[in-house]
Protein backbone atom coordinates (compact mmCIF):
# COMPACT_ATOMS: atom_id res chain seq x y z
CA UNK A 1 0.00 0.00 0.00
CA UNK A 2 2.88 2.42 0.66
CA UNK A 3 4.69 1.96 -2.38
CA UNK A 4 1.32 2.47 -4.00
CA UNK A 5 1.22 5.66 -2.20
CA UNK A 6 4.30 6.48 -3.34
CA UNK A 7 3.68 6.23 -7.03
CA UNK A 8 0.70 8.72 -6.85
CA UNK A 9 2.74 11.16 -5.12
CA UNK A 10 5.11 11.28 -8.21
CA UNK A 11 2.05 11.27 -10.47
CA UNK A 12 0.77 14.30 -9.03
CA UNK A 13 3.86 16.25 -9.02
CA UNK A 14 4.78 14.93 -12.48
CA UNK A 15 8.47 15.92 -12.05
CA UNK A 16 9.63 12.09 -13.44
CA UNK A 17 10.38 8.74 -12.20
CA UNK A 18 11.85 9.24 -8.64
CA UNK A 19 14.82 7.31 -9.02
CA UNK A 20 16.39 11.12 -11.01
CA UNK A 21 15.68 13.10 -7.88
CA UNK A 22 17.98 14.63 -5.92
CA UNK A 23 18.23 16.35 -2.66
CA UNK A 24 16.81 19.55 -3.83
CA UNK A 25 13.69 17.11 -5.23
CA UNK A 26 13.02 15.70 -1.44
CA UNK A 27 13.48 19.45 -0.20
CA UNK A 28 11.15 20.78 -2.79
CA UNK A 29 8.65 17.98 -1.74
CA UNK A 30 8.86 19.04 1.94
CA UNK A 31 8.21 22.10 1.33
CA UNK A 32 4.73 21.35 -0.77
CA UNK A 33 3.55 18.49 1.34
CA UNK A 34 4.13 21.21 4.82
CA UNK A 35 2.32 24.08 2.57
CA UNK A 36 -0.91 21.33 2.07
CA UNK A 37 -0.92 19.68 4.92
CA UNK A 38 0.78 22.01 7.65
CA UNK A 39 2.74 18.64 8.66
CA UNK A 40 6.63 18.96 8.25
CA UNK A 41 8.04 15.84 6.93
CA UNK A 42 11.92 16.49 6.62
CA UNK A 43 13.48 15.51 3.34
CA UNK A 44 15.48 12.83 5.40
CA UNK A 45 12.04 11.35 6.45
CA UNK A 46 11.44 11.55 2.63
CA UNK A 47 14.51 10.09 1.20
CA UNK A 48 14.00 6.81 3.63
CA UNK A 49 10.52 6.52 2.41
CA UNK A 50 11.62 6.28 -1.23
CA UNK A 51 14.68 4.16 -0.61
CA UNK A 52 17.34 6.97 -1.03
CA UNK A 53 18.52 6.50 2.61
CA UNK A 54 18.97 2.70 4.26
CA UNK A 55 16.29 2.43 6.92
CA UNK A 56 14.62 -0.87 8.11
CA UNK A 57 11.85 0.44 10.49
CA UNK A 58 8.37 0.98 9.72
CA UNK A 59 7.18 4.91 8.88
CA UNK A 60 4.88 6.17 12.00
CA UNK A 61 1.81 6.74 11.90
CA UNK A 62 1.84 10.54 11.65
CA UNK A 63 3.89 10.02 8.40
CA UNK A 64 1.55 8.14 6.36
CA UNK A 65 -1.22 10.59 7.70
CA UNK A 66 0.99 13.46 6.12
CA UNK A 67 1.54 11.39 2.69
CA UNK A 68 -2.32 10.33 2.97
CA UNK A 69 -3.67 14.13 3.40
CA UNK A 70 -1.34 15.32 0.65
CA UNK A 71 -3.10 12.91 -1.84
CA UNK A 72 -6.61 14.40 -0.38
CA UNK A 73 -7.69 11.55 2.22
CA UNK A 74 -8.55 12.70 5.17
CA UNK A 75 -6.06 9.44 6.97
CA UNK A 76 -3.93 7.03 6.17
CA UNK A 77 -7.14 4.82 7.01
CA UNK A 78 -8.90 6.33 5.40
CA UNK A 79 -6.42 6.21 1.79
CA UNK A 80 -6.03 2.82 2.45
CA UNK A 81 -10.45 2.43 2.44
CA UNK A 82 -10.41 4.15 -1.25
CA UNK A 83 -7.44 1.82 -2.61
CA UNK A 84 -9.60 -1.31 -1.44
CA UNK A 85 -12.69 0.46 -3.02
CA UNK A 86 -10.90 1.03 -6.07
CA UNK A 87 -9.36 -2.30 -6.48
CA UNK A 88 -13.45 -3.58 -6.16
CA UNK A 89 -14.46 -1.39 -9.02
CA UNK A 90 -11.95 -2.27 -11.33
CA UNK A 91 -12.05 -5.76 -10.84
CA UNK A 92 -16.11 -6.60 -10.30
CA UNK A 93 -15.50 -10.08 -11.15
CA UNK A 94 -14.47 -11.22 -7.89
CA UNK A 95 -17.64 -9.89 -6.68
CA UNK A 96 -19.92 -13.22 -6.60
CA UNK A 97 -22.58 -13.27 -9.23
CA UNK A 98 -25.37 -15.96 -9.56
CA UNK A 99 -23.54 -17.14 -12.70
CA UNK A 100 -20.28 -18.16 -11.19
CA UNK A 101 -19.23 -21.55 -9.94
CA UNK A 102 -18.83 -23.32 -6.72
CA UNK A 103 -14.79 -23.90 -7.76
CA UNK A 104 -14.44 -19.79 -8.72
CA UNK A 105 -16.17 -18.87 -5.77
CA UNK A 106 -14.10 -21.53 -3.06
CA UNK A 107 -11.06 -20.65 -5.23
CA UNK A 108 -11.44 -16.54 -4.55
CA UNK A 109 -12.53 -17.68 -1.30
CA UNK A 110 -8.80 -19.73 -0.59
CA UNK A 111 -7.24 -16.74 -2.38
CA UNK A 112 -8.73 -14.44 0.19
CA UNK A 113 -7.84 -16.69 3.09
CA UNK A 114 -4.77 -17.01 2.33
CA UNK A 115 -4.36 -13.48 2.00
CA UNK A 116 -5.94 -12.42 5.63
CA UNK A 117 -3.60 -15.23 6.99
CA UNK A 118 -0.71 -13.92 5.51
CA UNK A 119 -1.66 -10.12 6.53
CA UNK A 120 -2.24 -11.21 10.43
CA UNK A 121 1.56 -12.77 10.44
CA UNK A 122 2.75 -9.38 9.13
CA UNK A 123 0.96 -7.61 11.13
CA UNK A 124 2.01 -9.95 14.70
CA UNK A 125 6.00 -9.97 13.30
CA UNK A 126 5.62 -6.04 12.50
CA UNK A 127 4.13 -5.09 16.81
CA UNK A 128 6.98 -8.25 17.74
CA UNK A 129 9.61 -5.79 16.05
CA UNK A 130 8.27 -3.24 16.95
CA UNK A 131 8.01 -4.05 20.55
CA UNK A 132 11.51 -5.42 20.75
CA UNK A 133 12.66 -2.22 19.40
CA UNK A 134 10.86 -0.18 22.10
CA UNK A 135 12.54 -2.86 24.73
CA UNK A 136 15.76 -2.54 22.85
CA UNK A 137 15.85 1.54 23.12
CA UNK A 138 13.86 2.25 26.23
CA UNK A 139 14.86 5.96 27.23
CA UNK A 140 15.34 4.89 30.59
CA UNK A 141 18.49 3.58 30.05
CA UNK A 142 20.06 7.01 28.51
CA UNK A 143 21.32 9.80 30.21
CA UNK A 144 21.57 12.96 27.58
CA UNK A 145 22.61 16.25 29.63
CA UNK A 146 24.59 19.44 28.64
CA UNK A 147 25.93 22.62 29.61
CA UNK A 148 27.48 25.84 27.75
CA UNK A 149 30.93 27.16 28.41
CA UNK A 150 31.15 30.59 27.60
CA UNK A 151 29.11 33.62 27.70
CA UNK A 152 27.88 35.26 23.61
CA UNK A 153 28.23 33.38 20.20
CA UNK A 154 29.68 31.21 19.26
CA UNK A 155 29.70 29.09 22.36
CA UNK A 156 30.73 25.64 22.80
CA UNK A 157 28.43 23.10 24.44
CA UNK A 158 29.56 20.16 26.47
CA UNK A 159 27.21 17.27 25.98
CA UNK A 160 27.49 14.56 28.44
CA UNK A 161 26.26 11.05 27.70
CA UNK A 162 25.46 7.46 28.47
CA UNK A 163 24.73 5.22 25.38
CA UNK A 164 26.05 2.31 26.64
CA UNK A 165 22.39 0.34 26.09
CA UNK A 166 22.64 1.23 22.52
CA UNK A 167 23.35 -2.08 20.51
CA UNK A 168 26.58 -3.04 19.58
CA UNK A 169 26.59 -1.49 16.17
CA UNK A 170 24.31 1.17 16.15
CA UNK A 171 24.63 4.48 15.14
CA UNK A 172 24.66 6.82 18.20
CA UNK A 173 24.32 10.64 17.27
CA UNK A 174 23.70 13.83 19.04
CA UNK A 175 21.73 16.42 17.07
CA UNK A 176 21.91 20.17 17.89
CA UNK A 177 18.78 21.27 17.37
CA UNK A 178 15.39 19.88 15.36
CA UNK A 179 17.35 20.58 12.24
CA UNK A 180 18.82 16.78 11.11
CA UNK A 181 21.74 18.37 9.49
CA UNK A 182 23.54 18.94 12.35
CA UNK A 183 23.86 15.53 13.71
CA UNK A 184 27.41 14.34 14.92
CA UNK A 185 28.31 10.65 15.22
CA UNK A 186 29.57 9.87 18.44
CA UNK A 187 30.88 6.43 19.98
CA UNK A 188 28.65 4.32 22.51
CA UNK A 189 31.35 3.69 24.19
CA UNK A 190 32.17 7.59 25.16
CA UNK A 191 30.50 9.67 27.67
CA UNK A 192 31.52 13.35 26.15
CA UNK A 193 31.25 15.72 22.94
CA UNK A 194 31.38 19.52 22.48
CA UNK A 195 29.77 20.95 19.94
CA UNK A 196 29.97 24.44 18.83
CA UNK A 197 26.54 26.53 17.78
CA UNK A 198 27.29 30.04 16.09
CA UNK A 199 24.01 31.59 16.75
CA UNK A 200 22.23 31.99 19.52
CA UNK A 201 18.57 31.09 20.40
CA UNK A 202 16.29 28.32 22.23
CA UNK A 203 17.01 24.39 20.84
CA UNK A 204 16.18 21.24 21.77
CA UNK A 205 19.23 18.66 21.47
CA UNK A 206 18.70 15.15 21.08
CA UNK A 207 21.24 12.03 21.78
CA UNK A 208 19.65 9.98 18.61
CA UNK A 209 20.33 5.97 18.62
CA UNK A 210 19.97 4.18 15.00
CA UNK A 211 17.57 7.37 14.15
CA UNK A 212 15.09 7.08 17.20
CA UNK A 213 15.47 10.25 20.07
CA UNK A 214 15.99 8.27 22.99
CA UNK A 215 16.30 11.26 25.03
CA UNK A 216 16.57 15.53 24.35
CA UNK A 217 16.84 18.88 26.47
CA UNK A 218 16.65 21.89 25.98
CA UNK A 219 19.74 24.08 25.30
CA UNK A 220 19.74 27.94 25.94
CA UNK A 221 22.20 30.14 24.54
CA UNK A 222 21.68 34.00 25.26
CA UNK A 223 23.01 36.80 23.39
CA UNK A 224 25.09 39.59 25.77
CA UNK A 225 23.29 42.45 23.70
CA UNK A 226 22.37 42.91 20.40
CA UNK A 227 23.94 41.08 17.84
CA UNK A 228 24.31 41.32 14.12
CA UNK A 229 25.92 38.62 11.56
CA UNK A 230 26.06 38.40 7.84
CA UNK A 231 24.90 34.89 7.35
CA UNK A 232 27.47 32.51 6.28
CA UNK A 233 28.23 28.65 6.50
CA UNK A 234 29.58 27.26 8.50
CA UNK A 235 30.79 30.23 10.17
CA UNK A 236 29.02 33.53 10.27
CA UNK A 237 30.45 36.90 9.87
CA UNK A 238 29.92 38.70 13.03
CA UNK A 239 29.47 42.32 13.83
CA UNK A 240 31.26 44.11 17.06
CA UNK A 241 28.63 46.02 19.19
CA UNK A 242 29.73 49.14 18.04
CA UNK A 243 28.93 48.56 15.10
CA UNK A 244 25.07 48.17 14.56
CA UNK A 245 24.16 50.73 16.81
CA UNK A 246 23.44 54.10 15.34
CA UNK A 247 21.73 56.43 17.67
CA UNK A 248 18.04 55.48 18.25
CA UNK A 249 18.25 51.94 16.16
CA UNK A 250 20.48 48.68 15.83
CA UNK A 251 20.84 48.74 11.86
CA UNK A 252 23.22 46.35 9.45
CA UNK A 253 23.79 49.07 6.66
CA UNK A 254 25.14 48.61 3.08
CA UNK A 255 28.90 49.98 3.91
CA UNK A 256 29.03 47.40 6.55
CA UNK A 257 28.48 44.78 3.47
CA UNK A 258 30.89 46.37 1.47
CA UNK A 259 33.22 46.65 4.45
CA UNK A 260 33.32 42.81 4.45
CA UNK A 261 33.48 42.38 0.54
CA UNK A 262 29.91 42.14 -0.44
CA UNK A 263 27.98 43.52 -2.64
CA UNK A 264 24.23 43.09 -1.99
CA UNK A 265 22.83 43.87 -5.30
CA UNK A 266 24.78 40.82 -6.86
CA UNK A 267 24.99 38.41 -3.96
CA UNK A 268 22.13 37.14 -2.47
CA UNK A 269 22.63 38.32 1.17
CA UNK A 270 20.63 37.60 4.47
CA UNK A 271 21.92 39.24 7.44
CA UNK A 272 20.11 39.29 11.29
CA UNK A 273 19.53 41.12 14.18
CA UNK A 274 19.52 39.10 17.34
CA UNK A 275 18.13 39.73 20.86
CA UNK A 276 17.84 36.52 22.76
CA UNK A 277 17.46 36.96 26.66
CA UNK A 278 15.22 35.81 29.52
CA UNK A 279 12.40 38.28 28.76
CA UNK A 280 10.14 37.27 32.12
CA UNK A 281 6.72 35.98 31.86
CA UNK A 282 6.10 36.37 28.04
CA UNK A 283 4.15 33.41 27.19
CA UNK A 284 2.56 32.20 23.71
CA UNK A 285 -0.53 32.14 24.33
CA UNK A 286 -0.96 35.83 26.08
CA UNK A 287 1.31 38.33 24.83
CA UNK A 288 1.50 41.44 22.57
CA UNK A 289 5.01 42.69 20.49
CA UNK A 290 5.36 45.88 18.72
CA UNK A 291 8.35 46.86 16.77
CA UNK A 292 9.32 49.45 13.98
CA UNK A 293 11.53 48.29 11.20
CA UNK A 294 12.24 48.59 7.32
CA UNK A 295 14.42 47.19 4.96
CA UNK A 296 17.11 49.46 3.62
CA UNK A 297 18.42 48.08 0.42
CA UNK A 298 16.02 47.05 -2.51
CA UNK A 299 18.78 46.31 -5.47
CA UNK A 300 19.42 43.89 -8.21
CA UNK A 301 19.30 40.09 -6.28
CA UNK A 302 17.99 42.06 -3.20
CA UNK A 303 15.07 43.97 -5.10
CA UNK A 304 12.13 41.82 -3.17
CA UNK A 305 13.74 43.05 0.25
CA UNK A 306 12.59 39.99 1.90
CA UNK A 307 12.04 40.45 5.86
CA UNK A 308 11.24 37.77 8.73
CA UNK A 309 10.71 38.65 12.04
CA UNK A 310 11.47 35.42 14.14
CA UNK A 311 10.26 34.89 17.82
CA UNK A 312 12.46 32.18 19.31
CA UNK A 313 9.82 30.21 21.60
CA UNK A 314 10.85 27.40 23.50
CA UNK A 315 11.12 24.34 21.51
CA UNK A 316 9.44 26.33 18.22
CA UNK A 317 8.87 30.07 16.39
CA UNK A 318 6.74 32.04 15.11
CA UNK A 319 8.34 33.54 11.35
CA UNK A 320 6.35 36.86 10.08
CA UNK A 321 7.61 37.51 6.88
CA UNK A 322 7.50 40.97 4.95
CA UNK A 323 8.17 41.73 1.48
CA UNK A 324 7.53 44.34 -1.30
CA UNK A 325 3.80 43.92 -2.54
CA UNK A 326 5.41 42.37 -5.81
CA UNK A 327 6.89 39.06 -3.66
CA UNK A 328 4.58 38.14 -1.67
CA UNK A 329 3.43 34.87 -3.40
CA UNK A 330 7.14 33.68 -1.80
CA UNK A 331 6.16 34.70 2.00
CA UNK A 332 5.03 32.11 4.53
CA UNK A 333 3.73 32.65 7.87
CA UNK A 334 5.13 29.96 10.52
CA UNK A 335 3.08 29.83 13.69
CA UNK A 336 4.48 26.87 16.07
CA UNK A 337 4.00 23.91 13.85
CA UNK A 338 1.86 25.50 11.18
CA UNK A 339 2.58 26.87 7.69
CA UNK A 340 0.56 29.54 5.75
CA UNK A 341 1.92 29.53 2.37
CA UNK A 342 1.37 32.51 0.41
CA UNK A 343 1.12 30.49 -2.71
CA UNK A 344 -2.48 29.31 -1.68
CA UNK A 345 -3.27 31.18 1.69
CA UNK A 346 -4.02 35.50 0.98
CA UNK A 347 -0.88 37.08 2.64
CA UNK A 348 -1.10 40.19 0.71
CA UNK A 349 -0.94 42.61 3.80
CA UNK A 350 2.60 41.30 4.55
CA UNK A 351 3.70 42.97 1.18
CA UNK A 352 4.44 46.83 2.19
CA UNK A 353 6.44 49.86 1.64
CA UNK A 354 9.84 49.97 2.96
CA UNK A 355 10.23 53.94 1.95
CA UNK A 356 9.86 54.06 5.59
CA UNK A 357 9.46 52.38 9.27
CA UNK A 358 7.03 49.31 9.07
CA UNK A 359 5.26 49.05 12.41
CA UNK A 360 4.11 45.18 13.22
CA UNK A 361 2.00 43.78 15.78
CA UNK A 362 0.89 40.22 17.21
CA UNK A 363 -1.31 39.38 19.67
CA UNK A 364 -2.10 36.48 21.33
CA UNK A 365 -4.79 35.94 23.52
CA UNK A 366 -8.00 33.37 24.05
CA UNK A 367 -6.66 31.18 21.72
CA UNK A 368 -6.07 33.12 18.95
CA UNK A 369 -2.82 34.94 17.25
CA UNK A 370 -3.41 37.62 15.18
CA UNK A 371 -0.71 39.90 12.98
CA UNK A 372 -0.67 43.28 11.75
CA UNK A 373 1.07 45.62 9.63
CA UNK A 374 1.17 49.01 9.24
CA UNK A 375 -2.57 49.14 12.06
CA UNK A 376 -4.11 46.73 9.20
CA UNK A 377 -5.07 43.20 10.21
CA UNK A 378 -2.70 40.86 8.07
CA UNK A 379 -3.71 37.33 9.37
CA UNK A 380 -5.67 35.36 12.27
CA UNK A 381 -5.47 31.80 13.10
CA UNK A 382 -6.79 29.46 16.16
CA UNK A 383 -3.51 28.76 18.62
CA UNK A 384 -3.69 25.93 20.95
CA UNK A 385 -0.37 26.08 22.87
CA UNK A 386 1.07 24.44 26.26
CA UNK A 387 0.40 27.91 28.97
CA UNK A 388 4.13 27.27 30.12
CA UNK A 389 5.77 27.82 26.33
CA UNK A 390 8.00 31.35 26.78
CA UNK A 391 9.43 33.22 24.15
CA UNK A 392 12.87 33.66 24.65
CA UNK A 393 14.08 35.87 21.88
CA UNK A 394 13.71 37.62 18.47
CA UNK A 395 15.62 37.45 15.58
CA UNK A 396 15.06 40.08 12.50
CA UNK A 397 16.23 38.57 9.21
CA UNK A 398 16.81 41.19 6.36
CA UNK A 399 17.34 40.29 2.89
CA UNK A 400 20.35 42.62 1.71
CA UNK A 401 20.37 45.44 4.91
CA UNK A 402 17.62 46.65 7.46
CA UNK A 403 17.41 48.33 10.88
CA UNK A 404 15.20 47.98 13.92
CA UNK A 405 13.55 51.36 15.51
CA UNK A 406 11.89 50.02 18.51
CA UNK A 407 10.63 46.81 20.34
CA UNK A 408 8.22 45.94 22.91
CA UNK A 409 7.85 42.67 23.90
CA UNK A 410 4.95 41.76 27.01
CA UNK A 411 5.34 44.90 29.23
CA UNK A 412 8.85 45.77 28.45
CA UNK A 413 10.29 47.80 25.94
CA UNK A 414 13.48 46.77 24.59
CA UNK A 415 16.80 48.83 24.46
CA UNK A 416 18.07 49.87 21.68
CA UNK A 417 21.43 51.26 23.00
CA UNK A 418 22.77 50.22 26.59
Amino acid sequence: MLSNCLLEIEKKLNWGSSEYWNTQDFERLSEQIAAETAVVLSSTTLKRLWGKVKYNSTPNGSTLDALAQFLGAENWRSYQQNQRDTFKMANPSLEESPITTWSVRSRWKLALLTFSSLLLVSLFAFIFSSNADEELLRPADFKFQSRPVAKGIPNSVIFEYDASAAPEDAVVEIQQSWDTRKRTQVSASDQLSTSIYYRPGFFNAKLVVNDQIVAQHDVFIPTEDWLGLIEQTPVPIYFEPEEIVQEDQIAISVDLLEANGINPKQNNTYVRLYRVEDFGDVRVNDFTMETSLKNTFGEGVSACQNVEIILLCSGQAIIIPLSIPGCIAQNRLWVLDTLIDGKTQNLSTFGTDFSDWVKVKVKSENGQISFWVEEELAYQLPLEVEADRKIMGICYRFQGAGAVKDLELGKQKVSMVR
